[in-house]
């Protein structure tokens, strides 16, 4: 989707699309890198939340037993964490952090939306819908990256 827009925004500006793009994905990772531990901490904040509901004991244990212990070595998770993290970090695989972790919370969206010369992320988002109602080949490159969600919601 950077790509297109930046295309987009050449077309208009007489700037380079590459450039455009370039400074938008460097910002971005910028962005991602300046809260490592942060999504690092919440995508394992996640991962615990989900072990203690799956782990929870049932009625009848709870009937049976006196004492419910939940162990979780948090340490191993998140350096587990940091090492996916650095990995798409190190691949500038922008779209891998963007699917994994909430990007909203980084301000990534917002300078990728400024490098490509929108005003704010209101005016990127405007732009990026209107890419996705014009471009079919843009709109199912979306669909695909939802998955079984783009099918469930249609």
């Amino acid at each position: 989707m950077i790509s297109r827009l930046a295309a987009k925004q050449a077309q208009i500006t007489g700037d380079s699309a590459a450039v455009l793009e370039t400074n938008a994905l460097d910002a971005a990772l910028a962005k991602f890198k300046q809260h490592r531990d942060r999504l690092c901490a919440r995508m394992i904040e996640r991962k615990v939340k989900h072990k203690i509901l799956n782990a929870a004991p049932s009625h009848k244990y709870i009937a049976e037993n006196n004492v419910f212990t939940v162990n979780l070595d948090l340490q191993s998770h998140l350096e587990q964490e940091y090492v996916k993290f650095d990995a798409f970090t190190a691949a500038n695989d922008i779209r891998g952090l963007i699917q994994r972790y909430p990007a909203k919370e980084t301000g990534a969206l917002r300078d990728i939306a400024l490098k490509l010369g929108f005003q704010n992320n209101g005016k990127y988002e405007m732009a990026v819908r209107k890419v996705l109602v014009d471009d079919d080949e843009a709109r199912n490159i979306i669909k695909g990256s939802l998955g079984d969600l783009a099918t469930e919601l249609t």
